[in-house]
């Protein structure tokens, strides 16, 4: 389900490309849910981001149910032949239930990092 401040990014936007760039704006974070092909897209742009050091927040994949159990053997699988970069890895987290998803998150906005990071975020 998709929240206001969902819906206010996808709004009036013509492209993909655009969703994704507002998202990177607006976001402090990147939680993906269960989807199809364009929340793997987006999640791809959100690590790929991260890994050539654009941006520097946390994904968190909410896997309740296993979903990105096959994503997540992806990730292992780069990481095994040393294509992973530690900025992705540092970044990728994985929740086993939206209560660890909502702790991940409560954890990143208390950081002393976080603080520092939104306010230069916020001045650029």
């Amino acid at each position: 389900m998709c929240s206001a401040s969902c819906r206010a990014i996808s709004s009036g936007l013509d492209s993909l490309a655009e969703r994704k760039q507002r998202m990177t704006e607006a976001g402090d974070l990147f939680v993906a849910l269960p989807g199809g092909i364009g929340t793997l897209n987006e999640l791809i742009e959100m690590l790929t981001l991260n890994d050539l050091r654009l941006q520097d927040k946390p994904v968190i994949l909410c896997a309740s149910d296993g979903f990105w159990q096959p994503f997540v053997a992806l990730v292992d699988r780069f990481r095994a032949y040393g294509v992973l970069r530690p900025s992705v890895e540092r970044t990728l987290r994985v929740a086993a239930s939206v209560d660890e998803a909502m702790r991940f998150i409560e954890d990143h906005l208390s950081s002393a990092s976080y603080g520092t990071q939104a306010a230069r975020s916020r001045s650029v």
